[in-house]
């Protein structure tokens, strides 16, 4: 059993060359433990340096394969215009950190308004989904 505390999230460290590492900070093998007293301090800080990172992304954030039904098929139907289509939604995404957080989704509460862009011990998983659309024109 812990005596001590950590903070959820990411670290930092520096080498010689000062290269800056982010360090996942969420409790298994590596996680930097703080004892009571320096954990409550280091979370009640608005903006710790260990939870700064670059928000530098590339988000494939949707694709769409349609087919468009034959004029003949619609005619008989009638319908002026029908297709089916296969759509992904963030299916993929590329952060320069590479800490797995997407920066559209970090948010941080200030009082009773929400700040985006600030990543502050938020836990929403970035997600994706895959879906069939149909689309017709009577």
């Amino acid at each position: 059993m812990q005596d001590a505390s950590f903070n959820v999230g990411v670290r930092t460290t520096k080498d010689a060359e000062g290269n800056t590492t982010y360090i996942e900070n969420l409790g298994g093998a590596g996680t930097v433990w703080l004892d009571p007293f320096n954990a409550y301090r280091y979370s009640t800080r608005p903006f710790p340096s260990e939870n700064m990172y670059s928000a530098t992304y590339v988000k494939l954030r949707e694709i769409a394969i349609t087919y468009h039904l034959p004029k003949p098929l619609t005619d008989k139907l009638k319908l002026q215009n029908a297709s089916v289509s296969i759509v992904g939604n963030n299916l993929y995404e590329w952060t320069a950190a590479g800490v797995g957080i997407d920066p559209e989704r970090a948010f941080r509460q200030d009082g009773s308004a929400w700040m985006q862009g600030v990543e502050y011990y938020n836990v929403m998983p970035w997600t994706g989904s895959v879906g069939l659309k149909l689309n017709v024109d009577f």
